[in-house]
């Protein structure tokens, strides 16, 4: 048993090693390429690309839509999780929350652009709907839009199951030794919670900003 056991390890261990290689090697091998140019070796290439016209303004942008999809997506996600944790809701509408906060997860990420230009660019459903556009898609509304949709599930599961672990009775001593209802929620709710917030906000920010 113990020997069954120990090759089993030898094998995960084979595997890992085999698959730090396979995504190691592309990684170092890109690196070195970097710096290579038409002088030899050196970081003429870096410093070609960081000091190209537009290249702060395209990374200010870049980190303007990731800090801003991060809040509205680790926001959104706190407020479902909330909903399926903490209030008296219908079990169906709990489950219909789930069910979309998680399906974007699902879905080939090209089909999120699809689905907002066919809803709301200039020929758009919604748009002949409404007789007009209702808001500009091509730009960063559009990618705001685009990344809360992609990184929602990411953010929700994470805000979720930590709620999961969150014990409800601190909240009933809570309000037994009476703290107002905003001391509460901060208290038994939002502390236990904060770490998990900016897991959240980090991973969805890099997700995006990558």
């Amino acid at each position: 048993m113990i020997r069954k056991e120990r090759e089993i390890k030898v094998i995960y261990i084979v595997i890992l090693a085999v698959f730090a290689v396979f995504l190691a090697v592309p990684i170092i091998r890109l690196l070195m390429e970097s710096f290579l140019g038409d002088a030899g070796i050196g970081v003429a290439n870096y410093i070609e690309v960081l000091t190209e016209k537009g290249f702060l303004r395209a990374f200010g942008n870049s980190v303007t839509v990731s800090v801003c999809s991060a809040l509205i997506a680790t926001g959104l996600a706190f407020f479902m999780a909330y909903s399926i944790q903490y209030t008296n809701l219908n079990r169906k509408f709990k489950s219909a929350v789930r069910t979309l906060a998680v399906l974007p997860m699902l879905l080939p990420t090209i089909t999120y652009g699809f689905a907002i230009i066919y809803s709301f660019g200039k020929q758009g459903l919604l748009t002949k709907l409404f007789g007009r556009q209702l808001f500009d898609i091509y730009g960063f509304n559009g990618l705001l839009f685009g990344y809360v949709i992609y990184t929602l599930p990411i953010s929700f599961m994470l805000i979720l199951n930590t709620m999961g672990f969150i014990d409800k009775k601190f909240m009933v001593v809570s309000r037994v030794m009476g703290d107002r209802p905003g001391q509460t929620f901060l208290q038994t709710i939002m502390r236990p919670l904060l770490g998990t917030l900016a897991a959240s906000f980090i991973q969805t920010f890099f997700l995006c900003f990558t």
